[in-house]
């Protein structure tokens, strides 16, 4: 069987905690999952800024973004280990993006997104953040990956488009709400099932956010789900379940639409 150990961080974020000192804290329990030779870390949704701040914080993107990836990049090339470091506010020209970054083993950036569905109805992150375009998949030690962000679970469509450029699992930084737990559960486990894939979920604590981080396997079977803590879950991926699942039960070859 061909395991690869990863490293869910479910991290608290609060109002009143300075963010120099949470991005300090947070880096050293990086560091310490990264002590056990996990292959891949993966972080919550703008957990250095908070989840609900993007209007409070989003004058301090550059500043907050530059103070946590240089040593997030750091630290994979130290440990040579794959770290997705969650999702920051990106600052461009065009305008904010909520935008999450991956780096491979030798602490080169390979991948970003920008979170394509923003959530707020007219409010929030969906009018003061600039919507992604891109799908985003890549080769990582957990398989051929699509890199997602809370909101973006709700949308079937977009992990099916990852299915069709090759993705046998996912990715999903997020800071999903407590008053919401269920909708997180529910869709978590029908995100796994519908398109026989790895669902890997990292949520934050802390300022309402639910926790409850999973590994979902490719059956739709909870491997791990956390509580509603800050913890850090260790799990190991089967890379040859996606493949055997889908053997056993082809659904995907019976698609239509």
């Amino acid at each position: 069987m061909n395991l690869s150990k990863i490293a869910l961080l479910q991290v608290a974020t609060t109002a009143e905690e300075d963010i120099s000192f949470r991005i300090n804290r947070v880096l050293q329990d990086l560091e310490t999952a990264l002590q056990t030779q996990v292959k891949l870390a993966i972080l919550p949704e703008l957990w250095a800024s908070g989840a609900f701040r993007v209007s409070e914080t989003k004058q301090l993107a550059k500043e907050i973004t530059d103070a946590a990836l240089p040593q997030i990049k750091e630290l994979a090339k130290k440990y040579k280990t794959w770290i997705h470091a969650g999702s920051f506010l990106e600052d461009t020209a065009a305008g904010i993006f909520n935008t999450s970054y991956l780096f491979d083993d030798r602490g080169e950036q390979v991948a970003k997104y920008r979170k394509i569905h923003l959530f707020g109805f007219d409010q929030g992150e969906a009018v003061e953040l600039l919507a992604g375009q891109e799908v985003v998949v890549i080769p990582t030690p957990i398989g051929i990956t699509g890199l997602v962000t809370c909101y973006d679970l709700r949308f079937p469509e977009l992990f099916r488009l990852m299915v069709q450029k090759g993705a046998n699992s996912f990715l999903i930084t997020s800071g999903w709400p407590e008053k919401r737990l269920s909708h997180w559960n529910a869709l978590l486990k029908a995100r796994a099932i519908e398109n026989q894939s790895y669902v890997i979920a990292c949520n934050g604590v802390g300022d309402q956010l639910a926790g409850n981080s999973q590994v979902i396997d490719p059956w739709g079977e909870t491997i791990f789900q956390a509580g509603n803590k800050p913890e850090i879950i260790y799990s190991e991926i089967n890379l040859q379940k996606a493949n055997e699942v889908r053997e056993a039960l082809p659904v995907l070859a019976d698609r239509v639409l």
